[in-house]
């Protein structure tokens, strides 16, 4: 009886020293990435001071657009990020660094793919999203390259636990994309000098992948590309797309439908409730790969879940308090606050309210992905899709559109509710 005790005792500090582990891991990754995002957010109120507020519509369009055209190699990298931390997580070190060279490979091979399908796509995008210049979409194209390579950077570090690297990196990524807009921009004020350097900054992450050695291959190596796999990234895919239309997917809908000064304060109130997203989601980014190795415990990845909600609940709150201040950080000059203000003031006030629902949403899209509910993964892009289809023909004004978002964003969870609740009536039938 005292052996069993003594075992139940050791397993128990076991569970006790993961959980610490994640929470310090979750907690360092999420303190330096709200360092990062802070920074991020400050290159955009320069981008907002140095750049007329149509220039900067065109910039956040095209980073928009970029991050469209990295949805696939994301939803790959999600996929063997959660492959990679199963095995981390159960100490399977021999597959998991046949599997780890067999993932870069594949990834490296899709870079190159998803490469030349953005050159063949860049154009006919451009064109339907009604984008002014071609010179955007040239940048944009630029960057589509090393947007991959940074993906990838990111699933090596997440997939293997080096959360604290990660973390590291991007901050890195973070000054020097401050530090080259601010020098590019003050010498060719145009949102193509804006978006180029986020170019310049990608390299930091890319460099992992790039500058990595990857060992000697031997006979036998793993190949991730299995029947599960498949399945499990198209569900990636989906889910990767899901997340993008909830939370992105608006700004290109606005630039086909709307123009003028209604489309420039429209991208500003945005981009401050978008900051919600951002300052939250590392959280995410650990729950994922926690609950991906299924050998841990769950609990502690459950209390990084409702973490995130309650962030997202306060990014909420706070926009509601702080908007007028807020949208005068992101204002030019008088005659900007005497035109854009009163728009950007009524925007953020109902876009804040967008956010909950869609921050609930990618929470849900994560979860689904890390616990491995395929069909749940599976409905939840097909909802989304349903909900961009409904925003592109009918978001043909802001206040229309901002309607459609919430109003979209309450069906899709209740459906996603209503699936949760079928389910689980059929498996306790």
């Amino acid at each position: 009886m005292s052996g069993a005790s003594d075992a139940d005792i050791d397993q128990a500090r076991i569970a006790r020293e993961r959980i610490l582990t994640l929470l310090n891991a979750g907690f360092w990754l999420t303190a330096v990435n709200f360092i990062a995002c802070l920074g991020h957010f400050a290159y955009q109120l320069i981008m907002a001071k140095q750049l007329d507020a149509a220039e900067f519509t065109a910039f956040n369009t095209t980073l928009a657009l970029v991050t469209l055209l990295g949805v696939p190699l994301a939803a790959a990298s999600q996929a063997i990020t959660h492959d990679l931390a199963w095995h981390h997580a159960n100490d399977n070190q021999l597959e998991l660094q046949s599997l780890q060279i067999a993932c870069q490979k594949l990834l490296r091979r899709l870079t190159w793919i998803l490469s030349i399908a953005a050159l063949m796509f860049i154009h006919p995008l451009t064109t339907f999203f009604n984008f002014s210049r071609g010179s955007l979409a040239l940048v944009a194209l630029a960057c589509v390259p090393i947007t991959l390579w940074s993906l990838i950077g990111s699933v090596w570090c997440a997939g293997l636990s080096r959360f604290k690297l990660l973390a590291g990196l991007n901050f890195g990524t973070m000054v020097v994309r401050v530090a080259a807009g601010m020098v590019m921009v003050y010498f060719f004020p145009k949102a193509e000098a804006a978006v180029g350097a986020t170019f310049v900054a990608g390299w930091v992450l890319a460099s992992v992948v790039i500058f990595h050695r990857t060992p000697k291959e031997e006979k036998g190596l793993k190949s991730p590309w299995t029947k599960a796999f498949g399945i499990y990234l198209g569900a990636s895919l989906l889910v990767g797309l899901g997340n993008f239309i909830y939370c992105f997917s608006d700004q290109l809908v606005a630039q086909r439908n709307i123009e003028g000064y209604a489309l420039d304060a429209y991208v500003k109130a945005g981009l401050l409730a978008r900051a919600v997203f951002w300052g939250s989601q590392p959280l995410l980014v650990v729950y994922f790969t926690q609950r991906s190795g299924k050998s841990h415990s769950t609990r502690g990845a459950i209390g990084l879940w409702l973490i995130y909600v309650v962030v997202v609940i306060i990014g909420v709150g706070m926009l509601l308090l702080l908007r007028k201040p807020l949208c005068h950080l992101l204002l030019r000059n008088a005659e900007e606050v005497t035109v854009l203000l009163p728009s950007m003031l009524s925007d953020l006030k109902r876009f804040s309210l967008v956010v909950l629902p869609v921050g609930i949403l990618q929470g849900l899209g994560y979860y689904y992905l890390a616990s491995e509910k395929l069909v749940e993964s599976y409905l939840f892009g097909f909802v989304s899709l349903s909900y961009f289809a409904v925003l592109l023909v009918f978001g043909r004004s802001i206040e229309m559109l901002l309607s459609l978002m919430f109003g979209g964003a309450v069906i899709s969870l209740l459906v996603m509710a209503i699936a949760a609740v079928i389910r689980y009536g059929r498996n306790h039938s």
